[in-house]
């Protein structure tokens, strides 16, 4: 069985190397290339997308590798955007840790970005994954969607 290489866009080190060791455990057939922003992913996509089997997004994270900017509340869906725009398509799964996102009057709820998500990026986009330190379940729910990228171009 060949590799697949993932990129895995996510700025927090501590959530990444959970995220990481795990997949490691599960999945002996990945390789995962990390980016630690909106633009260093979409480089590596630009750069090397033939490559890339498919992306494990964080919907917020910095435009930039060690800006000390707060992070963009959908940077993730804008890095989506962005690859659609250039015909990069690769299926792609959200892991976040958090439950709301943006402010105000352009809040939406994780149920409700899902939903955005999958309108506007299906059939690239798989779905979401809801990142906790407290418990487990995100676990099998990311095994299930690599399982589903194995399968993408197959």
């Amino acid at each position: 069985r060949a590799v697949m290489k993932l990129l895995f866009v996510e700025d927090d080190a501590n959530n990444a190397g959970k995220i990481t060791s795990d997949l490691a455990i599960r999945h002996h057939e990945i390789k995962i290339f990390r980016a630690r922003s909106f633009t260093s992913g979409l480089e590596c996509l630009v750069r090397s997308g033939v490559e890339i089997s498919g992306v494990i997004l964080d919907m917020s994270m910095p435009s930039y590798d060690n800006s000390s900017e707060a992070p963009e509340h959908f940077a993730g869906r804008d890095l989506l955007q962005q690859c659609k725009m250039r015909r990069i398509f690769k299926p792609t799964v959200v892991v976040t840790m958090l439950d709301r996102f943006g402010s105000g009057g352009a809040q939406l709820t994780l149920e409700q970005l899902d939903k955005q998500l999958m309108e506007k990026f299906s059939p690239n986009y798989l779905g979401v994954v809801y990142f906790s330190s407290v418990n487990d379940l995100w676990k099998n729910e990311l095994s299930q969607f690599i399982k589903q990228m194995e399968e993408w171009k197959s």
